[in-house]
């Protein structure tokens, strides 16, 4: 009889004061490969909303089914690909999504961009895809056979608690003083956004792609038993309690009893072994989706993935 390795995973995405929810979360089980992608993506909010509504929402969430279309084109030719890689072609093909979603979610690109001028140059379009927004990431490739992190990625100040260590990019941190020594903080604002991914500046996600190739990228990292990965919005709360399943407690009474400033999102997962008579690999996800307008939490994925070699 073997041992069988399992990672009991839960994920939530919880909206804040604002509008709408800019955070989102997503996850690709590459069979083939022995291994499972896990990523959360915190969008910040754009700072002409009146020019480009409900964009930023619109594009984290098609971002994060790009992502899980990149991974499963390179799966199905029993390919791997790495996290840089993945989010470099994801983000190229974003650029073409946004012509399409356009009409129907409020972005309104410029005809020269519909019309394929320099639609791939990064570089001259900058300022038009910053102007939608930037993006922090966290990306993690999980070993399906060992527990270990094989592979981590991040862009931007989501984290990643993997047992009682945490790390983050937090390059953007030293530009928020310019924020608070403003009068008008929407100022200080446009000012550090316009650092985004420039060389006096600090590295982000965006549309442009341009932050990637500067990502913090780490290898290798041993899971005694837990990992989560988070928004800043979630980190604030764990940053109070110190603890995982606090945080979680804690969150959930937030939504049904008070309204979250920030959006949070998080997914965690816990490493097990279990005697089973199958050389087998089992990967639960249970993932809702929370409005802090509901009095309680709304189930939208149960997932049970058993990937067999």
């Amino acid at each position: 009889m073997t041992k069988e390795l399992s990672i009991r995973c839960d994920a939530s995405t919880v909206q804040g004061t604002s509008e709408a929810n800019h955070d989102t979360y997503g996850y690709f089980f590459d069979s083939p490969n022995r291994r499972t992608l896990l990523w959360v993506i915190d969008g910040a909010t754009p700072l002409e909303k009146e020019k480009y509504p409900n964009a930023l929402y619109h594009i984290v969430r098609q971002l994060s089914k790009t992502l899980e279309h990149t991974f499963g084109q390179y799966a199905e030719r029993f390919e791997r690909v790495g996290l840089q890689q993945a989010l470099t072609e994801a983000i190229a093909r974003m650029r073409d999504v946004v012509a399409i979603l356009a009409p129907t979610h409020g972005i309104r690109p410029r005809p020269s961009l519909m019309e394929g001028d320099n639609y791939d140059t990064p570089d001259a379009c900058h300022k038009f895809w910053t102007e939608f927004g930037t993006f922090s990431i966290t990306m993690v490739d999980l070993d399906n056979d060992q527990p270990v992190i094989t592979e981590c990625l991040q862009l931007g100040d989501c984290g990643l608690l993997v047992d009682d260590v945490y790390c983050s990019d937090r390059r953007v941190h030293k530009f928020r003083s310019i924020i608070d020594h403003e009068k008008d903080r929407m100022e200080g604002y446009k000012i550090v956004r316009a650092k985004a991914n420039q060389p006096d500046g600090y590295y982000i996600g965006d549309l442009s792609g341009r932050g990637v190739p500067h990502a913090i990228m780490r290898t290798n990292i041993p899971v005694k038993e837990r990992f989560t990965l988070m928004s800043d919005g979630f980190y604030d709360i764990w940053n109070r309690y110190g603890d995982v399943e606090t945080s979680i407690n804690e969150l959930q009474y937030k939504v049904t009893n008070e309204v979250s400033r920030d959006d949070a999102t998080f997914i965690t997962g816990i490493y097990t072994y279990r005697d089973t008579h199958e050389d087998a690999y089992t990967f639960l996800l249970y993932g809702h989706t929370v409005s802090p307008h509901r009095s309680a939490p709304v189930i939208t994925t149960k997932e049970a993935v058993n990937c067999c070699k």
